[in-house]
């Protein structure tokens, strides 16, 4: 008996591909297919607020009966806000893995201080059916669907994918490097792998390195999601596309907060390798 493929659902985005859906800035993705079983989902982030996750999972027909689990990207609002809608809006218990740095204070210090923290605590999430799991470990949850754990920083310029934010520390704001950062990893066994980003905060670099160990495979077959590139300058960038066409890529998806000029400079260095896709649109793995 044959796998179906993989098919990802882009529930929400900064911006609308097909459909009755409507935009907002955030992510939310519905992973499908391969071997999870009975017909199951797994949501990879949830965007920044239930009403337009809903709206744009009920136009992509969406069965919320089917959700396994969520899987948090990491704490920032725009893909944590629609954790507590999830949990009232089905009434049973729902596992969302998270890190252990979920739920500390976030900041953004650009232009101005704002709170960019996960907008809930965990006593409002478990008392909407939430259960949550701290895991901050590589974590299959099929044997080829992983979701990262910590994500080495090896390539030092890719600080630049964490600029300007910061966290809770001692009762200031220090530095954040963005530990809690994570992808889904889907491995093709003896071909390659499939890279999904919630916003890529550990880079892009770093991230295939850290997929390409814990599947066991070399070529990147589908990069896709945020990828945090609107910081980069142009060395940041040459640099990164360079180290980048080494791992041979078939599909380049940006999406969410890679930015429109970073999209434009991995399209003019790749070509149509790079699509463009939203909210409203199902990609299927190939």
């Amino acid at each position: 008996m044959s796998i179906p493929g993989w098919k990802l659902k882009i529930l929400v985005n900064n911006w609308v591909g097909e459909g009755a859906c409507i935009a907002e800035h955030g992510l939310s993705m519905a992973i499908e297919g391969g071997d999870l079983a009975d017909d199951q989902f797994v949501l990879f982030d949830t965007g920044r607020s239930p009403q337009v996750l809903f709206n744009n999972a009920q136009a992509m027909n969406v069965d919320w009966s089917k959700l396994l689990l969520i899987a948090l990207s990491h704490s920032h609002y725009d893909h944590s806000g629609a954790l507590v809608g999830i949990g009232r809006y089905l009434c049973r218990n729902i596992s969302v893995i998270v890190h252990a740095d979920t739920f500390t204070p976030k900041a953004n210090f650009k232009p101005t201080f704002r709170d960019i923290s996960i907008p809930c605590s965990k006593e409002e999430l478990q008392a909407a059916n939430i259960l949550l799991s701290a895991d901050s470990n590589d974590r299959f949850l099929t044997p080829n669907l992983c979701l990262t754990g910590k994500i080495e920083r090896v390539v030092a310029f890719e600080d630049l994918s964490h600029k300007n934010l910061f966290r809770m520390s001692l009762g200031e704001y220090v530095p954040d490097i963005v530990m809690d950062d994570r992808a889904l990893v889907i491995r093709e066994p003896g071909v390659g792998f499939h890279l999904i980003c919630g916003c890529c905060h550990s880079g892009l670099l770093n991230t295939l390195n850290h997929a390409a160990a814990i599947s066991g495979e070399r070529r990147a077959l589908t990069i896709m999601g945020g990828l945090h590139l609107g910081s980069y300058d142009d060395d940041a960038m040459k640099r990164v596309t360079d180290q980048l066409a080494q791992w041979e890529p078939r599909r380049i998806i940006p999406l969410h907060c890679t930015g429109l000029r970073g999209s434009a400079q991995l399209w003019s260095r790749f070509g149509d390798i790079v699509e463009f896709h939203g909210a409203g649109e199902t990609i299927e793995l190939t």
